[in-house]
């Protein structure tokens, strides 16, 4: 994440719940600004976070997306503030792997689905009010290029498993693994590859 450009703050934002005091601890040794909020309503964690540090903008990436590549978050970014939009991200449509989900969306945008959603699901998944009605905000799309263009491959962390294939990545090519890089690894590796392809635990969409 440090490696993106077009960044100039970066906050956790984690749970008041104490199975997250690691976290808290980790980010005040670090020097990292760590918010705390609902286990739950993750909308109302990000909706605090964000006016209390009066941000304007918002990239979103998720702690069980271990494998964020830079250039995808910028060039996410980019999408967003070129098209004037008030959500972008390469997850509405699907064309990356699971796992380099990247998000960007305005304080406004936020702000009106907090106020407005209902649904406990929405209110977990923070974005979801947003990117399901096209009609009322203006959603951008991003494409993976050619060579990262692989939704049937995931590296998300929900299982055992998925720890397992991100303790190989990281053993394999460091952990500033570029997406090309773990998939050609996965790609060059049966075993690896299996596990990228294990049944899903969890969906975003």
């Amino acid at each position: 994440f440090a490696l993106c450009k077009n960044l100039n703050q970066i906050i956790v934002a984690t749970s008041v719940s104490g199975n997250d005091d690691k976290i808290a601890n980790y980010c005040k040794r670090k020097g990292i600004e760590c918010c705390r909020g609902p286990e739950e309503n993750v909308l109302k964690r990000y909706y605090d976070c964000a006016k209390a540090h009066g941000l304007d903008v918002v990239v979103r990436v998720t702690g069980d997306c271990p494998l964020i590549d830079p250039e995808t978050v910028d060039k996410t970014v980019e999408t967003f503030l070129k098209g004037n939009f008030d959500y972008a991200s390469n997850i509405a449509l699907r064309s990356f792997p699971r796992g380099f989900d990247t998000e960007v969306f305005s304080f406004k945008a936020l702000e009106k689905a907090f106020k407005e959603a209902e649904s406990d699901f929405d209110k977990e998944h923070v974005t979801h009010y947003i990117y399901a009605k096209p009609k009322k905000f203006k959603i951008g799309h991003v494409k993976a290029g050619k060579k990262l263009f692989r939704p049937e491959l995931r590296f998300c962390v929900d299982t055992k498993k998925d720890i397992e294939l991100m303790e190989a990545i990281f053993s394999k090519i460091g952990t500033k693994a570029e997406a090309e890089k773990a998939i050609e690894l996965v790609d060059n590796n049966p075993e690896l590859k299996k596990l990228s392809k294990a049944e899903e635990k969890k969906y975003r969409i």
